[in-house]
């Protein structure tokens, strides 16, 4: 494409080639979900990520909301222990 000198003097062209990348810096695809209340993004899911603050409750996962006007948001905590005498994980205990 020729450009006047004008234009060529008022624009640019940006580059889109790949570039060096830094070093320790990972990029990690974000999931995202979105309906007619808002949108949730799923930051990361965790392992073994307890709170020094609340004794006892585990972080699994770690998300970002955004809602429209009026929406209520609520969420869900299950708790998740070992039965007696077994090594399988039993659901919504009392306990929480």
């Amino acid at each position: 494409m020729d450009l006047s000198a004008d234009a060529k003097r008022a624009f640019s062209l940006q580059s889109y080639a790949p570039v060096p990348r830094v070093e320790g810096v990972q990029l990690v695809d974000l999931a995202r979900h979105v309906d007619d209340g808002g949108a949730l993004t799923e930051l990361g899911r965790l392992r073994a990520g307890a709170l020094m603050s609340l004794h006892g409750f585990t972080a699994q996962q770690v998300t970002y909301s955004e809602l429209g006007p009026g929406v209520i948001k609520a969420f869900t905590s299950t708790c998740v222990r070992p039965t007696s005498g077994s090594s399988r994980p039993r659901t919504g205990c009392s306990a929480c």
